[in-house]
């Protein structure tokens, strides 16, 4: 199982993107659908379809980079796999992948145009010729796109066209957009050195500029978005929403100063801790469930559909969550003691 985990690199979309979208089909579909049976089988559905189109992006970069990873000293389970293994999974997945939603999708023809779309451009990042990510800043909006925004074209699909006309949709699709290019700049910043080794050009490798500026401006952009889309659950749950975002503050200063401190890391350019990341892929997609089971508590019984979903998210989430808490708690532990300060004020 965990050669599985590795082939398909599960540890790094689960959390950072596919938790993320399961939000923003989970606000949409509990919106827009009454039956919680259905709802709750659209983002099953688009669940299987993200997990598997983002594990086949993964494993065709990885099965296109075997010669600059072998160059940068990385061991990737695919190294040793015959190529005919490698296509034969890439099939099953794809195959796995677009059933339920090709099932379920109210136009199945605009459904596998779509589908079609969202396959070829997440390939064309790593595959030649195309092979976007040595195409400098083209490289990053094409990667933002085809990994955060492409799979949301699913969701009018899945649950009515109407969602083109409201603004809450394209918001998403802004955020998501923002969300993927800051992670491919924070990936070609941790990577350059690897890449410089392996020959391999990208964005960052060739910037003229620093690039922690435009981290930054995304970043900044992102929790306004934040805000505005979070707005509608608030007007909902107040209480819930605030205890939700209080908390994310308290956890990103603790990573912040645990992270500046005593790693002397950037925290806005290094993968310990996304800013955002804990928001945007534990704390919102947890509040759509809690709101929907409370609203339908109040409204026609327990809402079980949102009790799941939140259960869900969390048993998701629970890895990467886990290691935010515990940088926290190394901050917290170190305020008790009285470390953390002195430190600091020895710098």
């Amino acid at each position: 199982m965990n050669t599985v985990v590795r082939y398909l690199r599960a540890d790094e979309w689960l959390s950072s993107k596919v938790v993320m979208m399961l939000g923003v089909c989970a606000c949409f579909a509990f919106r827009a659908l009454s039956d919680c049976v259905i709802a709750l089988g659209v983002i099953v559905a688009f669940f299987v379809f993200c997990a598997c189109f983002l594990s086949v992006s993964y494993v065709i970069n990885d099965f296109f980079d075997r010669e600059v990873d072998r160059l940068a000293g990385k061991r990737k389970t695919i190294a040793g796999m015959p190529t005919v293994a490698v296509a034969a999974s890439i099939v099953l997945l794809v195959v796995v992948g677009c059933a339920p939603v090709l099932l379920l999708t109210q136009n199945r023809l605009v459904c596998i145009v779509v589908v079609g779309a969202v396959y070829a451009l997440g390939a064309a990042y790593s595959m030649p010729p195309a092979r976007f990510k040595e195409r400098g800043a083209v490289g990053l909006l094409e990667c933002a796109i085809a990994q955060r925004c492409m799979p949301l074209l699913l969701l009018p699909c899945l649950l009515g066209f109407d969602i083109y006309l409201e603004p809450a949709f394209w918001f998403w699709m802004f955020l998501s957009f923002l969300d993927g290019l800051r992670y491919i700049l924070i990936h070609q910043l941790v990577d350059q050195e690897n890449d410089r080794i392996s020959g391999v050009t990208t964005y960052v490798g060739k910037a003229s500029r620093p690039v922690r500026p435009l981290v930054a401006s995304a970043t900044l952009i992102e929790l306004v978005i934040c805000f505005v889309l979070t707005l509608p659950l608030a007007r909902l749950q107040p209480f819930v929403v605030m205890l939700g975002f209080g908390c994310t503050v308290i956890l990103e200063w603790c990573i912040y100063r645990v992270l500046h401190t005593y790693g002397g890391k950037d925290w806005l350019a290094t993968f310990d801790s996304v800013p955002l990341e804990a928001y945007l892929s534990f704390v919102y997609p947890f509040m759509v469930g809690v709101v929907r089971a409370i609203f339908e508590w109040g409204t026609s019984g327990i809402g079980w559909d949102g009790v799941l979903f939140a259960a869900t998210v969390l048993i998701l989430s629970a890895r990467p969550m886990k290691v935010k808490l515990d940088l926290a708690a190394i901050y917290i532990r170190s305020k008790r003691a009285g470390h953390l300060g002195g430190e600091k004020s020895n710098e």
